[in-house]
């Protein structure tokens, strides 16, 4: 079965969400949807715990050491150590892909994006896997669950969306963090490095890739960033003031994938961003998937990203 069919119409991390909307038009009461949700996920607790194991014994470079980052975030929150699966053959890393999962998501398991790593081998290639703090998301009733920021509800616009600044920021310097790791101590060349995401991740690799780039050294840019189902988050801030350095598009290639399907965040979110982009001078290929809802990782999205990849790394 086929990694699309696997997922349907929607990502994990969207199921959520999307069985929230419909319950609630329904008539069943947010409490109520969140006393079932959590019941739910009790009896899957003891299976989803044997897929973490046996993700865990069979992934390479899990021990990759990178520093807990805590500075500026809210109290008892942390960056979980990254998933890290080596190249084939554990080679040499030539080059490396940080990739973020969206809201509610994880990097280890079945349905994580973890998987990118199997379905798109690149010979030379390291895979980074993010896990986002645990916090309260005010969209999901102040639930704690993964998220790289807060989210205080979904709009059929992105003009009515309203980004969490200070925690987009603080996620975007945590990602480059990971970069300068990968310079330093892996010696791979900032132009060999591509970061990505999945909605909430996607925002959050813009992010670090045009606001971030500054942190690398005048002049230098990383060798492309995509964006599945995603979005750039405070537009109206490019080239200024989130940018020192805005010649930093012109040398920017950037992929974006959305579907037309897409309850989560519209095909709109895609649209502007890349139009944005583009005006900004960015390199950008965008594909827009007919029939594709909130989703990630399906077959033909992952056979374009493939062959994008290819060409940078």
């Amino acid at each position: 079965m086929s990694c699309h069919a696997c997922l349907g119409k929607y990502a994990p991390e969207a199921q959520p969400l999307l069985a929230a909307k419909k319950e609630e038009a329904a008539g069943r009461s947010p409490a109520r949807i969140f006393r079932d949700y959590v019941h739910n996920a009790a009896l899957m607790a003891i299976p989803a715990a044997l897929v973490l194991v046996v993700t865990a014994c069979v992934c390479l470079g899990l021990g990759y050491d990178l520093p807990k980052i805590t500075g500026g975030l809210e109290p008892g929150l942390e960056f979980p150590e990254p998933l890290v699966v080596n190249p084939p053959g554990n080679a040499r890393a030539e080059a490396a892909v940080v990739f973020l999962h969206g809201l509610g998501g994880h990097a280890r398991g079945a349905d994580g994006v973890g998987i990118a790593a199997n379905l798109i081998k690149l010979p030379g290639v390291k895979w980074i896997f993010p896990d986002a703090p645990v916090s309260p998301v005010t969209v999901e009733g102040g639930r704690n669950i993964p998220s790289w920021y807060d989210i205080d509800k979904f709009t059929s616009s992105i003009e009515d969306f309203v980004d969490d600044k200070t925690r987009i920021i603080q996620s975007a310097q945590f990602v480059t963090g990971i970069v300068q790791e990968l310079v330093a101590k892996d010696g791979i060349a900032p132009e060999k490095i591509v970061l990505g995401g999945f909605s909430q991740g996607g925002a959050v690799a813009l992010t670090a890739a045009l606001h971030g780039a500054s942190a690398l050294g005048p002049g230098v840019s990383l060798g492309g960033v995509f964006a599945l189902s995603s979005y750039l988050p405070m537009r109206d801030m490019y080239p200024s003031p989130m940018m020192p350095d805005p010649s930093a598009a012109y040398r920017t290639k950037v992929f974006i994938v959305h579907g037309d399907d897409d309850a989560i965040l519209p095909l709109e979110f895609g649209q502007v961003t890349a139009e944005k982009l583009s005006a900004m001078g960015a390199d950008v290929e965008f594909h827009a998937m007919r029939g594709m809802g909130h989703e990630r990782l399906g077959d033909e999205e992952t056979a374009i990203l493939r062959q994008w990849l290819a060409q940078l790394v």
